[in-house]
């Protein structure tokens, strides 16, 4: 009975907070200075379904938009607190095109006018829509200013400099990513950060086996590219990197989403096994870059096969290349990683890339008749009598959601609320005006 009526109040105050937030995101740019105010957009957590959740959602904020920011002061591109549920973004700050902004939001399927500009979006909705890149182009939108074409304009824009004779890595074993076990790992300058381009094959043979190829191109499938780009905290002055990711085809061309026959997401994220460009960068380096298991080339030396290593390449080139300390490199690297996500986000790298999964996770899942009515601004009791009233009333509204009134364990496709979301928004307004 104590949960029911917990359930209950956060259902009542929920719709208090989607009411109140538009007002006190148009009062908070209002007051703001005229030459800013076009630049201020609003998020709100509103839509959670108990506290747990609308501080998941705050977590995973804090930790993607920085990410999506080329902003180097962490404070400037931090999502601002202005009420209970309410977050302001400002786009000059964090470097974001206006136009790709309205680009993104226009799709935005929950705003009450119907306004293809909402100023205030859900962060449920806006955190799946910026990080998955097979969903939606917004990612790479807020980075680069449009969808790069391939590798190489993802160098041009972020700096990474693809010279071999900066190159060092290794032949990496063990991994848990590579459908073939086996990963060609390259530490790539860039301007005060670091880069790593991993190259898969399907199989590992023929012109596909790295030990062909021990420094210079190897012919390969496909690739993930992971960029670190400085940021500092100017409160506390400490400096550190937030990381994006991005794929590519064994030519370099840019790809969403890889094949789950070359590699795949251990992790599930969403539920998905394949890796996507974006949401899968966070989730398999949620404490920054994986260190490899195994040096496969420097193990093989270490058996005593040097001349049949050696005979392709240059011995002092090769050992260059492949017996850097790479696992020590990576522990530094992932502290400064580390660092920066505590001073975003409040909480440690893996439980801030925790709360961006269960945040996730909720949007995927079906919509309860609880969650319905936080969403739709209704109490429950509320809800279930205007739905009986549109049924009477030949509304066309879906029969997922016409059924929740005499099946209230019965649930809507995520898919499927979207779609009818204004229809029923619409409808429960037409409702409440009625009596």
């Amino acid at each position: 009975m104590r949960f029911v009526q917990s359930v209950m109040l956060w259902v009542f105050l929920a719709e208090m907070a989607v009411a109140n937030d538009g007002a006190a995101a148009l009062e908070d740019r209002l007051s703001s200075p005229p030459t800013a105010q076009p630049f201020l957009y609003y998020v709100t957590t509103s839509s959670a379904i108990d506290e747990l959740e609308r501080k998941h959602q705050e977590y995973a904020l804090k930790l993607v938009v920085p990410h999506l920011s080329r902003q180097t002061v962490l404070e400037r591109c931090l999502p601002v607190q202005v009420g209970p549920t309410l977050w302001r973004l400002n786009l000059a700050d964090l470097q974001w095109s206006l136009d790709n902004w309205r680009h993104i939001i226009a799709s935005y399927p929950y705003h009450r006018t119907g306004s293809r500009h909402p100023l205030v979006v859900r962060a449920d909705w806006l955190l799946l829509t910026i990080t998955d890149a097979s969903a939606s182009d917004a990612y790479y939108r807020l980075l680069l200013g449009r969808r790069p074409k391939n590798r190489q304009e993802v160098f041009l824009k972020l700096g990474v400099i693809d010279d071999p004779q900066y190159q060092y890595g290794q032949i990496a074993g063990g991994s848990r990513v590579s459908k073939s076990g086996i990963r060609f790992v390259r530490s790539l300058p860039v301007l005060r950060g670091w880069s790593y381009l991993t190259e898969d094959a399907f199989k590992i043979a023929g012109d596909r086996d790295p030990l062909q190829f021990p420094i210079g191109k190897y012919p390969h499938d496909g690739e993930e590219l992971l960029v670190a780009s400085p940021k500092l905290h100017m409160a506390t002055g400490v400096r550190g990197v937030t990381m994006v990711g991005f794929l590519f085809d064994g030519k370099g061309n840019t790809v969403d989403k890889a094949d789950t026959a070359l590699v795949e997401d251990y992790s599930k994220t969403r539920g998905f096994a394949h890796i996507v460009a974006g949401l899968s960068c966070f989730s398999c380096h949620q404490s920054g870059p994986n260190g490899p298991s195994q040096n496969v080339l420097k193990r093989i030396i270490a058996s005593g096969a040097e001349a049949d290593v050696y005979r392709y390449q240059d011995q002092e080139a090769i050992e260059a290349f492949h017996f850097t300390d790479l696992g020590k490199q990576m522990r530094r690297e992932s502290n400064d990683y580390r660092a920066i996500v505590r001073q975003a986000t409040g909480v440690e790298s893996e439980d801030a890339v925790e709360a961006l999964r269960s945040t996730l996770n909720s949007y995927d899942a079906d919509v309860t008749l609880e969650r319905a009515a936080i969403e739709l601004d209704f109490a429950v009791s509320e809800l279930r009598r205007a739905v009986a009233w549109m049924d009477s009333k030949d509304y066309q509204i879906s029969g997922w959601f016409a059924a929740m009134p005499h099946a209230p364990q019965s649930t809507i496709p995520r898919e499927a609320f979207e779609e009818q979301y204004n229809t029923l928004r619409s409808a429960c307004d037409a409702w409440r005006k009625s009596q």
